[in-house]
């Protein structure tokens, strides 16, 4: 137990920058002192060979710890022709700026634009402005004002009074006073109508 514990330490203690020139570094320090304690078995012998094809892989270009050093000049100039160009455009872009802010200020679609896309992008405003607002709005305006409240507007006491209003005033519509209309929807046969005039 104790070998393996203080071969791990000796493993991460040669883990330093590595590249090519540090290869025969390292190599000279697996003879060091510190793995004298393990004796020549099949322990250090997998250990030692652990050890080489790591530095095999990190000396044959792998993972190198020093990116830095490792990579290009021309690969680390990359990002000044970009922050130039954006230097340039937000310099070039601001005067220009002031007629689209004029036209934020004034128009109402681009004032939601605005301020749509000026808020945090959480996935519940995403929702709350697109989903939830209108479900409440469809919810209030529709099933409660026209359905619900209708409803109970309709049946309740002032439907009922209303309902009883507009009936009363088209039955005596009906009625309008004339005996003509009368005669005309009596059930008796003519026959009799000529009686009674006779007698009268």
């Amino acid at each position: 137990m104790r070998s393996a514990r203080q071969a791990s330490l000796i493993t991460s203690s040669h883990m330093i920058p590595t590249g090519v020139a540090f290869k025969g570094k390292l190599q000279n320090r697996l003879n060091c002192p510190i793995l004298s304690f393990l004796e020549v078995s099949p322990e250090r012998e997998q250990l030692l060979q652990q050890i080489q094809t790591k530095l095999d892989h990190l000396a044959g270009g792998g993972i190198l710890a020093e990116s830095e050093f490792a990579a290009p000049t021309i690969t680390k100039l990359i990002p000044i022709p970009f922050s130039t160009s954006g230097a340039s455009v937000a310099y070039n872009v601001n005067p220009v700026a002031d007629q689209f802010q004029r036209a934020f200020q004034t128009s109402t679609f681009c004032n939601r634009l605005y301020s749509f896309f000026n808020k945090r992008w959480f996935f519940d405003q995403v929702l709350n402005d697109f989903l939830v607002r209108s479900f409440l709005r469809f919810g209030y305006e529709v099933s409660f004002e026209a359905l619900d409240k209708g409803a109970i507007e309709i049946l309740g006491p002032y439907g009922i009074s209303y309902t009883f209003r507009r009936l009363a005033e088209r039955i005596s519509q009906l009625q309008s006073g004339f005996v003509v209309r009368r005669v005309r929807y009596d059930p008796w046969p003519p026959a009799w109508w000529g009686r009674l005039l006779r007698c009268g």
